[in-house]
């Protein structure tokens, strides 16, 4: 019973820190693969300092070269014109009458195919961006001095999908973590080492439960209502992108700490008594 007690406790323990860093792998990816805009021919990402071209037809920006290398064609698969041009004011004035900015303030993407089948399947599909919000135009990398977020740019992601999904992720997460907390805060005082280990074991247990319930159900909606203010159609106050930064890094941090605490727990859960006593008489 003991036994069964413990692989309980441990493998809650080891679920709960997993599942943690789980979030973490798909935060990196997502936000990844969506920041930076590809080349729909190559699928390589695009840069400040490259020649792009635009298509007069769909107006999705690709390398010169690799338009060059396709006849000056379009590397998306639609109807109407494909031939790809310098992207001057005249063929971005005549591209605005075609694509419809979101009256919302909401940017909106385009799902587009890729020609060919050079690549896995998986890869034609992208997304073209045709309406940017304010917020969105604004946002640059370290050391760019222009967004990469303008109408015609193709990517993976579409930027605010990746928003939407990492809050489902986070959240299911933080479930889970309480879930999993409990259950571990439940089989601390029923597992060895007993002592002041115990106690420890259970206040990190303890402190990673209470930080969890924190971000779910006060950190998480109040950033759900700050990014409302990031998709309204005026331009974000610099106060309202600063309040919601500043929420990014507590979430960021709270996460964090609730990682470390259960690695603390999980780590003093391995511990056996008998190594305990071992160390204790060699060091006397």
């Amino acid at each position: 019973m003991r036994r069964s007690i413990v692989a309980i406790h441990v493998v809650a323990l080891a679920v709960w820190l997993g599942s943690l860093a789980f979030s973490f792998q798909v935060a990196g990816r997502l936000f990844g693969g969506a920041r930076k805009p590809v080349c729909p021919a190559c699928l390589k990402t695009t840069t400040e300092t490259e020649t792009l071209v635009v298509c007069v037809g769909c107006g999705a920006l690709q390398h010169q070269a690799c338009a060059k290398a396709r006849n000056g064609l379009c590397s998306l698969e639609h109807l109407g014109l494909r031939e790809c041009v310098p992207p001057d004011e005249n063929v971005l004035g005549k591209l605005r009458k075609i694509v419809t900015p979101s009256l919302t303030g909401t940017s909106s993407w385009t799902r587009v195919r890729r020609t060919g089948e050079d690549v896995p399947p998986e890869r034609r599909l992208l997304w073209r961006l045709d309406a940017c919000t304010p917020a969105l135009s604004e946002k640059k990398d370290e050391g760019e001095s222009k967004s990469r977020f303008v109408p015609g740019a193709c990517f993976e992601l579409p930027y605010p999908a990746v928003g939407d999904s990492l809050a489902r992720v986070f959240e299911g997460s933080q479930v889970l973590g309480i879930i999993l907390g409990v259950i571990g805060l439940g089989t601390a005082f029923l597992t060895r080492p007993g002592g002041a280990m115990r106690l420890m074991r259970a206040g990190a247990l303890a402190l990673a439960l209470g930080l969890n319930a924190w971000l779910l159900f006060s950190l998480s909606p109040d950033i759900a209502a700050k990014r409302l203010a990031l998709d309204a159609p005026g331009a974000p106050t610099a106060e309202e992108k600063a309040a919601f930064g500043k929420l990014h890094g507590m979430s960021l941090g709270g996460s964090v700490g609730v990682a470390l605490l259960v690695l603390t727990a999980l780590t003093l859960a391995s511990v056996r008594r008998e190594d305990v006593v071992s160390s204790e008489t060699a060091t006397a």
